[in-house]
């Protein structure tokens, strides 16, 4: 069962690596994400912190050690951080309350 987590861990990881470098070389972004997401650049990076924390739980040596799960959560965590300046504050991005 840990094989098989760490198999989709690391596919996963993968997977988000490849959106995070096109996002940060080309601009380009998942289809879900296109309309929302500001700056590109910043949430290609956002992505591959995140790559970079998958990446880290599919290792099984480093998950079961005090630093692994310190150094997982903490990329885990600056991921979101950088995935959530995709939109300015202030709701919906509109200016002067257009509708």
């Amino acid at each position: 069962m840990l094989v098989a987590v760490s198999i989709l861990c690391a596919l996963l990881g993968l997977l988000v690596a490849a959106a995070g470098v096109a996002g940060i070389a080309r601009g380009w972004l998942p289809a879900r994400d296109r309309l929302a997401v500001r700056r590109p650049r910043l949430y290609g990076w956002g992505l591959l912190v995140a790559a970079l924390g998958l990446g880290l739980m599919a290792a099984d040596g480093v998950v079961f050690t005090d630093s692994g799960t310190v150094a997982i959560v903490t990329m885990l965590l600056a991921s979101l951080v950088l995935r959530a300046s995709r939109r300015p504050a202030g709701g919906d991005g509109l200016a002067g309350g257009e509708s």
